[in-house]
């Protein structure tokens, strides 16, 4: 349906009134995903005037959270919208950029990475369309589709459209071949492209934005040989880690086109999120990752034009809209498996990791367990801790039965003597070890949930986002980061396959230092030498952070550790969450708790730096 037909559809009385229905019955389920796509955006005001519709209805978010949401981290909020840029045009950072920080929208950028401070023209779709635009041929202008009339800017335009829609479909190296012999006979000469510079790129990443591979040149994977395509794929990754390491594995399609030999040497790469043209939402309980749909958009699109398609991609549609574009027997299969896995983590091995940890949960009266235990708002990990609760306060002997069905150390990576149940977060369950050899120190075993039961190409990824977190709080807090290593590992819940940290276990007093009124935590910096600076190099970092819109996870009750032994004490940072501008999970009230602390750390810090003395 072309654009104007649209237009002229959406902007008629009773098509508004029918997509004003369609957006009251649209799903708002929290696991559906819209993934816009855009390319240029030249005119800033129609593409501002779409991002204030959006700002009202839709919630944006980033890759970063729709991988912690595919992960079993938190969901989505309803009707969730991912903005993507592909081919990484300067108007990227030159218009849309600035409207989008303005809003606070995260963004991904997908960048055809052979053309970043390159020598390469233009792509060639802008060449053929340069080349009419702005030709001084009149004459009729003999093409692989006939002889076209150039006469008049209507003609020049459908002699455009004619000749690209044939130039697309050819084999790549004949596609640049023929808009070469056409611009040449059109009279304009080929320009320089208009890709960001890798420095404009590394500063655009500062900022928040994702980038993404787009394979290198930029051909249709389906146009060119399969050795050919595996080496632009893989290239296009590969550029990208080395010149803006820690970006997230991430890519989309040339023009959408991929198949399901391509999907496997994705996969095989270790790509985590991979974006197609076809249209459609994505169900991240079951959809492929590496074949996520998306919705094209215009920058000059009007705002009904935007809505309508957003409407005609509503979930509730999709049966009608994969019957359009059906999925493949290999896609097929890996929804289901997608699936399967979904609901067993989520459902079976949580609860029996809720079960484990059930005798952890604090004391509370048989009642106001029974509240929490049924009420809608309770989460089913928490529901199920509850209920097992209160069994357990009725035959405390069940516990110790409870606790050997359910654990399994066998399979752990290392030897351990002794294995003991000793606390749970909001994401992992902690184990201490005791190996064996008297001299061996004991460890602290993190177990994260959400990656329970997952497959195995999953928890690869997992372990790799685990870690580069862990790198870039290392290389910010350094010496205050508690020393970790992630690892798939089958895990003591009846050695069930899942990421794990591995950590020193912390001996001797701990303070949670955040958990303490200001005198007091000032007091304990000062009765040990040196920790007043650690702190307040800490406080300083964790403010640089927060002052690019980033920030430790300092939220969670002992994050941060005071740990007196032997007469000396150190400050340890001991989670490895980061708080990304437009990830928290729950927003308002994590920024608000994110932006508390933070002025709380400034006033610790000025409070050391001038030596008032509390009080």
């Amino acid at each position: 349906m072309t654009r104007r037909v649209l237009r002229r559809l959406a902007e008629s009385g009773p098509c508004g009134r029918a997509l004003a229905l369609a957006e009251r019955l649209d799903s708002s389920r929290a696991c559906i995903l819209r993934v816009l796509t855009y390319h240029r955006v030249d005119e800033a005001g129609s593409f501002a005037r779409q991002l204030e519709y959006l700002t009202l209805r839709y919630h944006m978010v980033s890759i970063p959270r729709v991988l912690a949401a595919i992960d079993g981290g938190p969901r989505l909020p309803p009707r969730a919208v991912l903005l993507t840029f592909d081919d990484a045009y300067r108007s990227f950072a030159e218009v849309a950029w600035p409207i989008l920080a303005r809003h606070g929208f995260p963004a991904a950028l997908f960048v055809p990475t052979a053309y970043p401070d390159g020598r390469e023209t233009r792509f060639w779709w802008d060449r053929l369309e340069q080349a009419f635009a702005r030709t001084a041929c009149r004459t009729a202008l003999a093409t692989p589709v006939g002889t076209l009339a150039l006469g008049t800017a209507a003609e020049r335009a459908r002699a455009h459209a004619l000749v690209k829609r044939h130039v697309k479909d050819l084999e790549h190296a004949r596609t640049l071949a023929l808009t070469d012999e056409l611009c040449a006979a059109l009279g304009v000469a080929p320009e320089e492209h208009e890709v960001l510079g890798w420095d404009e790129l590394r500063a655009l990443a500062r900022q928040g934005v994702t980038l993404g591979a787009h394979t290198r040149t930029h051909p249709r994977l389906d146009r060119i040989p399969r050795a050919q395509a595996r080496a632009e794929l893989l290239g296009s990754v590969s550029d990208l880690e080395r010149e803006v390491p820690g970006q997230p594995r991430v890519l989309a399609y040339p023009d959408g086109r991929f198949d399901d030999e391509l999907v496997a040497l994705v996969r095989a790469a270790g790509v985590e999120l991979a974006f197609t043209t076809r249209r459609g939402t994505n169900d991240l309980e079951r959809s492929d990752r590496l074949r996520l749909r998306r919705i094209h958009v215009d920058a000059c699109d009007s705002v009904d034009v935007l809505r309508a398609k957003l409407v005609l991609s509503a979930a509730r549609l999709e049966s009608a809209t994969r019957l359009l574009d059906p999925p493949s027997s290999d896609e097929r299969r890996t929804e289901r498996a997608n699936r399967r896995e979904h609901r067993r983590s989520q459902i079976v091995l949580r609860a029996l990791d809720a079960a484990l940890t059930a005798r952890l949960r604090p004391d509370a009266q048989p009642l106001e367990r029974l509240r929490r235990a049924t009420s809608p708002r309770t989460a089913h990990y928490e529901r199920v801790g509850q209920v097992l609760r209160l069994a357990l306060d009725t035959a405390p002997v069940l516990a110790q039965g409870l606790e050997r069905a359910l654990l399994d150390s066998a399979r752990l990576p290392l030897r351990a003597r002794r294995i003991e149940l000793a606390g749970f977060g909001s994401g992992a369950t902690v184990f201490r070890l005791e190996r064996e050899g008297a001299a061996a120190p004991a460890l602290a075993l993190k177990i994260y949930r959400r990656t329970l039961g997952r497959a195995p190409a999953h928890l690869a990824l997992s372990a790799r986002r685990y870690r580069e977190r862990y790198r870039r709080l290392c290389a910010s807090f350094g010496e205050s980061v508690l020393p970790a290593e992630f690892l798939v590992v089958h895990a003591p819940l009846r050695s069930v396959p899942a990421v794990a940290c591995i950590q020193p276990w912390l001996g001797g007093r701990l303070h949670d230092l955040l958990g303490l009124e200001d005198r007091a935590l000032l007091d304990l910096l000062r009765a040990h030498p040196g920790l007043e600076e650690q702190f307040a190099a800490f406080a300083r970092r964790a403010l640089a952070w927060h002052a690019r819109g980033t920030f430790p996870d300092l939220l969670g009750a002992a994050n941060l550790l005071v740990a007196e032994e032997r007469g000396r004490a150190h400050l340890w940072l001991i989670d490895y969450g980061i708080f990304e501008p437009s990830d928290s999970p729950a927003s308002d009230e994590a920024r608000l708790a994110i932006a508390t602390l933070a002025s709380r750390l400034e006033s610790l810090l000025e409070r050391i730096e001038n030596v008032v003395v509390p009080g």
